[in-house]
């Protein structure tokens, strides 16, 4: 009998689409374990139901992480899905670059979430002070930071696929790309207490290799994981289903999932201008590096590819 086990998401994106891919091709189920998915509509949602244990174990940006830990709660990341940024930011046709931004809205899904932390990112790059040059505003989901800038209440969003293809069609086009940084940070982690990895180290354990076996499905079976995709989506476009594979497949996502204290080192030395409590935090102890290590010291992951 496969063991339940509670899962959130704190997006809807390119990014979690190998923990759909791990539910949905059967990875999670060889490794024992009946996932469900949990939805949540910002990173602060999903970090409530973590803390709560609601759902033990989920998918968030590790800027969350750095910051639910400055405040005092024991998260680790046990795995990194996704390294670099791949947001774009989306404006209509008054705007042409970032700059002209200043003086206006710009649309994230909440303060302190991961795309919080990429309009920081942005901000610093143009030279651009927060709530003085540019409003940064909370809007929540991608399909409510795309209704803000129809209907004006942001002059630019972050997005990402598959909310890029449908800003193109509503006539929004980028005015930042984030696919063009090289700048790494846990953008996506696997994330869980302490007290459960404590208490159900087998099943973090059982979850990893899922992840791994389902990063090897996704970058090994395109037309496998855009059935997925699209059947979790609802989305039949092949413009936008091949979007979201063309951001996520390639070097933002690894074939070892490590999380590394120097990604956590990036996510802290920039919140901590915004955060004092963050500056106290070690990067090594946000993460458990053992799941994945085990799989590539035994070979696990080099077997998957051949190599």
């Amino acid at each position: 009998m496969l063991q339940p086990l509670k899962f959130v998401i704190s997006t809807i994106g390119a990014s979690i689409a190998p923990i759909v891919v791990a539910k949905d091709a059967g990875c999670a189920a060889r490794q024992g374990l009946d996932v469900e998915l949990v939805i949540a509509r910002s990173g602060s949602e999903a970090m409530a139901a973590l803390l709560s244990q609601d759902a033990p174990i989920g998918s968030i940006g590790g800027n969350a992480i750095v910051n639910a830990s400055a405040g005092g709660a024991e998260l680790v990341a046990v795995a990194v899905q996704q390294r670099r940024f791949t947001y774009q930011v989306m404006a209509g046709p008054e705007l042409q670059t970032f700059a002209d931004l200043r003086g206006r809205r710009l649309g994230v899904a909440d303060v302190g979430g991961s795309s919080d932390l990429a309009a920081q990112y942005a901000l610093d790059k143009f030279g651009l002070r927060r709530g003085e040059d540019v409003a940064v505003v909370s809007l929540g989901s991608q399909n409510e930071r795309l209704g803000g800038v129809q209907a004006g209440a942001v002059a630019a969003a972050m997005l990402q696929a598959p909310f890029t293809a449908a800003a193109r069609k509503a006539g929004l086009h980028v005015i930042f790309n984030y696919a063009d940084e090289s700048y790494e940070v846990p953008i996506t982690t696997v994330v869980t207490s302490r007290a459960y990895l404590r208490a159900q180290p087998d099943v973090v354990r059982r979850f990893v290799t899922a992840l791994v076996d389902a990063i090897h499905y996704y970058k090994t079976d395109r037309e496998g994981t855009l059935a997925i995709v699209g059947r979790f989506l609802g989305e039949d476009d092949r413009e936008t289903l091949d979007e979201i594979y063309r951001e996520s497949a390639g070097p933002v996502m690894l074939h070892s999932p490590l999380p590394t204290a120097a990604l956590f080192a990036n996510a802290i030395e920039q919140i901590a201008p915004h955060n004092e409590a963050v500056a106290r935090l070690r990067p090594d102890e946000l993460i458990d590096d053992h799941f994945v290590r085990e799989l590539e010291e035994s070979g696990y992951i080099r077997a998957l590819y051949g190599r």
